[in-house]
């Protein structure tokens, strides 16, 4: 993963519901909408334009109205920030 990357998906993490949204699907199997809606307790609309933007940037995966966390990407990310790089020195 490059900088740019980290950058864009950080960008993407840069609302508290998207990233309610990311911790709650990275720790489940997979939610629907109905119960997405349920547990992160915002408007129908709200929620559906928040988990567009999630896939937009693959950091979720949608089918027929379940979602599910792009782990390997989230792990991905997680590890970037954490692994020393030239720039930190």
């Amino acid at each position: 993963m490059h900088k740019e990357e980290a950058g864009m998906l950080f960008e993407c993490l840069g609302n508290p519901n998207r990233v309610k949204i990311v911790k709650l699907l990275y720790h489940t199997s997979f939610l629907t909408l109905v119960e997405l809606e349920e547990r992160i307790g915002i408007s129908l609309l709200e929620l559906k334009t928040h988990l567009q933007k999630l896939t937009d940037c693959n950091l979720i995966f949608s089918n027929e109205n379940k979602y599910k966390c792009n782990k390997e990407l989230v792990d991905t990310l997680m590890n970037f920030i954490s692994t020393r790089c030239g720039c930190c020195s």
